[in-house]
């Protein structure tokens, strides 16, 4: 009786490392792919706001070869990254996407669409580049802790 109370002592031992590693192993490969998709997510924010940016512009601007350059861009970026935009962000660079599409002249005549002047289009990017900043949102740099960690160098130095 008493070497089975030993063996399972031990065993019992010997098992509690090997399963608290296994989990701890887990919670790590799962955090490490949360890690990862963030990291994704963020880029593809700030390349959303790019894309949104450079369109804004060439509208500013009229500049129509590079827009239309810059709107397939725009579309074929989407294509392959709107899942990792948040829900806001994603259906405001999708509308302004839609803003840019050519579409026949029927479209228009059978209210498929609406036809858009330039300052509607440009309202439209506009809204999405506040869409993604508001969804990115970046913590502030306080200027106090900034000044702060300055002053106290230059005490350091003097």
């Amino acid at each position: 009786m008493e070497l089975l109370k030993a063996f399972v002592a031990g065993a019992a031992g010997g098992l509690l490392p090997i399963v608290g590693g296994l989990l701890l192993w887990k919670l790590n490969a799962k955090q490490n792919l949360r890690m990862a998709v963030f990291e994704k997510r963020f880029q593809a924010h700030q390349e959303a706001f790019s894309q949104v940016v450079m369109i804004t512009d060439n509208l500013i601007y009229k500049n129509r070869e590079k827009l239309r350059n810059c709107s397939d861009e725009l579309s074929n970026w989407y294509l392959n990254n709107n899942l990792y935009l948040d829900a806001g962000p994603s259906q405001a660079v999708a509308h302004v996407a839609r803003d840019q599409t050519e579409w026949r002249p029927d479209d228009f005549k059978k209210g498929i669409v609406k036809e858009l002047d330039e300052q509607e289009k440009i309202d439209h990017c506009i809204e999405a580049l506040q869409e993604i900043t508001l969804a990115v949102n970046l913590p502030a740099i306080q200027e106090p802790y900034i000044l702060r960690h300055i002053k106290g160098k230059s005490l350091e130095k003097s």
